[in-house]
């Protein structure tokens, strides 16, 4: 049974890898046949050289590590939140009447509407930051408590780079796409993009297999696992 699990989940990796490999071999004939000379694109060789200098001198891993130290913050503070403020709904029908209305009023408005406000009270920094990512996280497990912890977990680093990208004091992946935008550094940029896209891939896989052990009990009891 789990050989049969791993070998499909092996062919389902193979078929998303599909259209990556596609757009990379159409990235490298793009400049390998010299179908463009935009500045505003650069060949795949020279992101390669930026992320290996970039690694060499500790400026991707720092800004990686401060991006995901955030996020995991953000994404504990805001799932415990959730949890706690969630359970105490589902318990309790009076505090459901009384403040479940003003949680979907809320819960309506923009995350990205709460960054001036948020701003204002604790500033541009890391606080300010988890702050955001708090929220993120918060009300997909608010709704669906056991289930919202995949949905916060990939919401959670979302809004990591929103922060990073509105709130721009300190260091983070979004920091590095900022000022790559800023100065047309597009191999910075590119790179930046292509790092976001494998940590949500590899949250999304952590996420997955989370969820499924901690409701393996759920799918046992209905037969249906």
């Amino acid at each position: 049974m789990t050989s049969a699990f791993d070998t499909n989940a092996l062919r389902r990796l193979a078929r998303g890898a599909v259209l990556p490999a596609v757009l990379l071999a159409w990235w490298w004939a793009v400049f390998r046949f010299q179908w463009t000379d935009t500045v505003m694109f650069v060949p795949i060789t020279k992101v390669w050289e930026t992320a290996l200098r970039m690694s060499s001198s500790g400026q991707l891993w720092t800004s990686l590590g401060a991006s995901l130290a955030r996020d995991l913050a953000g994404f504990a503070l805001g799932s415990l939140a959730g949890l706690a403020v969630g359970s105490a709904l589902g318990l309790s029908r009076l505090l459901e009447n009384l403040v479940g209305p003003s949680l979907h009023t809320v819960k309506q408005i923009s995350l990205f509407a709460w960054i001036p406000l948020i701003s204002v009270w604790f500033g541009l920094g890391d606080t300010a930051k988890v702050v955001f990512l708090s929220l993120a996280a918060f009300f997909p497990v608010l709704l669906n408590t056991f289930e919202g912890i995949h949905l916060a977990l990939i919401y959670a680093w979302l809004a990591t780079l929103g922060a990073e990208y509105l709130l721009t004091s300190g260091i983070g992946i979004g920091n590095l796409l900022t000022d790559g935008r800023e100065h047309l550094w597009m191999d910075q940029v590119l790179l930046g993009v292509f790092v976001v896209g494998c940590v949500g891939f590899s949250l999304n896989l952590i996420a997955g297999a989370i969820e499924r052990r901690l409701l393996r009990w759920r799918g046992g009891a209905t037969g249906q696992y």
